[in-house]
């Protein structure tokens, strides 16, 4: 079976740091706000394509960051 007919996370999001590729440094941490977007097979939304990517719903990760932990900090990426 292709591994794409199964579900798979691709990425949390729940806190952390990155480095852009000119060296500009940032962080960021939740709360989040999300859209139901998702990536289909042809651009088109469901059910005329099939959905490939999609984000979870939010999620609290039970983290301390920045103080003490928060609900709905966290979400997911899903591949589908």
């Amino acid at each position: 079976m292709p591994f794409f007919l199964r579900p798979f996370q691709i990425n949390q999001f729940l806190q952390g740091s990155l480095t852009t590729y000119s060296g500009a440094r940032g962080s960021f941490v939740g709360p989040w706000t999300t859209s139901p977007v998702e990536a289909t097979s042809n651009g088109l939304p469901y059910p005329s394509g099939t959905v490939r990517t999609s984000p979870s719903r939010l999620y609290s990760d039970g983290l301390a960051s920045n103080g003490p932990a928060r609900p709905w900090d966290a979400f997911s990426v899903w591949a589908r």
